[in-house]
């Protein structure tokens, strides 16, 4: 019996992999399998996964032209055999007894999700700090249905998107058809962790950091800003407001998607000097008048009127 798959995309990280999927085979719980899925790495990644399913059977490798981590965690996902799934990527680390506390967890109070902290260790001098994911005394300790859990995030600032931050239910993620966005490259997390809270009636939270996140030079948290950031946030903003919205729901997706029209805001700001043509953010936008004016307006004001002439 598998207990939990772990699924790991990998791209060009030979430098941290051994010791990422080494994290993974000292675990406690011994149940569990590794689909490491190389997306068309050109550095020495795949040579090393290949070395490392060869030491232990339960590490599998699958291989594919690069296609974006969406893709990557999709396939690992369609072949993953476990009861439970995490999403992990190769160049951080668990805790030896992550996964296994997780599950006790899991199976002890029948949960679909469960949600827990991570510690950063910042290897990049990025300036702001990446923002923290430990959120021990901001939330209550208790079984939650994930919309109730979103909103208690949401309330106490706490609220982050990562998928390395909690493990779901296999039978849970295919009942209710859950995917990574193959068109979201760099910030599928924006659509994908909502998607799965809103479709949970049953989520805990362990308050403990199991996972070490890595913050690297090169990493999508630490490459600039582009186009691309504005287009993953975009189609967050449509994605989520999709369909009917429960009504216990619609405070929680509001607030969400005002966030994504926020990023966009942010996005033009400092992509406004590198000569980006206002249209491709006007066209995000104008279809959100009423969602969050005061994003809105600045938004446009940022677009349409001249920077403010630097001083000193």
């Amino acid at each position: 019996m598998i207990r939990v798959s772990v699924i790991m995309p990998i791209y060009n990280v030979e430098a941290y992999l051994r010791e990422a999927v080494g994290s993974v085979m000292a675990q406690t719980l011994g149940d569990w399998e590794l689909i490491a899925v190389n997306d068309g790495s050109s550095d020495g990644s795949l040579k090393l996964l290949e070395e490392l399913a060869a030491s232990d059977s339960r590490i599998r490798v699958i291989t594919q032209p690069n296609s974006g981590k969406s893709v990557a965690r999709n396939r690992g996902a369609e072949a993953a055999r476990g009861d439970y799934l995490y999403f992990m990527d190769g160049d951080d680390c668990l805790e030896a007894d992550a996964l296994e506390v997780c599950c006790e967890k899991l199976i002890g109070e029948r949960l679909e999700v469960v949600v827990f902290d991570t510690d950063i260790f910042d290897e990049s001098d990025t300036t702001p700090s990446p923002p923290q994911h430990r959120r021990v005394g901001s939330i209550a300790e208790q079984v939650y249905t994930g919309t109730e859990l979103l909103e208690a995030l949401l309330e106490a600032d706490q609220y982050r998107v990562p998928p390395w931050l909690m493990i779901v239910e296999r039978a849970f993620f295919e009942r209710h058809g859950l995917r990574f966005h193959p068109g979201m490259p760099l910030h599928e997390d924006e659509l994908f962790t909502p998607q799965v809270l809103l479709a949970a009636q049953r989520v805990g939270y362990l308050f403990r950091a199991l996972l070490h996140y890595r913050v690297r030079p090169g990493s999508i948290m630490t490459s600039p800003i582009s186009m691309q950031d504005v287009h993953d946030y975009g189609l967050a903003l449509k994605e989520l407001g999709r369909g009917t919205i429960p009504r216990q729901a619609r405070r929680s997706v509001r607030r969400l998607r005002r966030q994504q029209l926020k990023h966009i805001v942010y996005c033009y700001r400092r992509l406004r000097g590198a000569g980006v043509r206002a249209g491709a953010f006007v066209r995000y936008l104008l279809p959100h008048p009423l969602l969050a004016p005061r994003y809105w307006f600045e938004g446009l004001a940022a677009i349409f009127l001249p920077p403010k002439p630097s001083h000193g």
